[in-house]
């Protein structure tokens, strides 16, 4: 009976005319890059909104953009800053072990990863993301889990490994690197390809681009690993060019991701 009283009492409650509650969307006003496939479920923590004009938490704008970037002085050090100055107070107080990302495709490679700097700097010192998508086909929102080593940024403005020089990024010898025009897989050793002659060149007009990274990356694997990759070969680099905008380089890292666990991000490149 107490079942039944209940349904008609919220019956009783819409025939009245009262709002039903609706579920605030903590996506909506940004479309997102697409992947081919779920991924993991988005975590229950902190969301940093990226729009075209503005980083945002909770529905209040942090730092404003204009045409992809923040004014210089949002930046520590200026222009050639990595640090947003206002957003990582807004990071501060949150106690989430991930950090979720949901940038709008248009967003720019060079902001999403002062984005990911920023949190990774202390006090924050936040070291696990999650990069919303949405799948191809559905629409439904999936996540793109990095749990990212620690690093600092480099003279060039890359993202390397923390105590690690020029001469001691051996183990991370698969590089994949995105420009305006095409992607390139290669290795640091030589071994799978160079920057001038990779293992795989394909451009980005290439509607199966993404998948044929992945495939290259895992058939490297394979071949040198016997499909297991060993503890000091778990990272791989991609580098993209400042510009290059999120509908293309988050489902390449996707591809990438499915193939070797530990992304380390570089900008900078040209």
């Amino acid at each position: 009976m107490r079942k039944a009283l209940l349904v008609v009492t919220l019956l009783g409650a819409c025939d009245r005319g009262e709002p039903a509650i609706v579920p605030v969307d903590p996506f909506a006003g940004i479309e997102l890059a697409t992947v081919p496939e779920p991924l993991a479920e988005v975590p229950a923590a902190k969301v940093v909104i990226t729009s075209k004009s503005a980083i945002a938490i909770d529905g209040k704008t942090v730092v404003p953009i204009t045409n992809g970037k923040p004014a210089p002085s949002e930046l520590e050090g200026g222009e050639h800053g990595r640090k947003l100055l206002h957003l990582q107070p807004a990071l501060t107080a949150s106690h989430d072990e991930v950090l979720v990302l949901a940038v709008d495709r248009a967003t720019p490679y060079r902001l999403l990863v002062d984005e990911m700097f920023t949190a990774k700097s202390k006090p924050v010192a936040i070291r696990r993301f999650a990069i919303v998508a949405a799948v191809k086909g559905t629409h439904a929102r999936t996540a793109l889990m990095l749990n990212l080593p620690e690093m600092r940024p480099a003279a060039a403005g890359a993202l390397v490994p923390a105590g690690a020089g020029a001469a001691a990024t051996a183990p991370l010898r698969l590089i994949v690197t995105e420009t305006a025009d095409e992607l390139r897989v290669w290795s640091l050793d030589g071994g799978e390809g160079t920057l001038e002659e990779p293992a795989l060149r394909v451009a980005h007009s290439d509607p199966d681009a993404a998948n044929k990274v992945r495939s290259a990356l895992a058939a490297i694997v394979k071949r040198r690993f016997d499909g297991h990759l060993p503890k000091d070969e778990r990272e791989i680099v991609f580098m993209a060019a400042d510009a290059e905008p999120a509908a293309t380089f988050i489902p390449v890292m996707a591809a990438m991701h499915a193939v070797v666990p530990d992304i380390v991000l570089s900008s900078g490149f040209e």
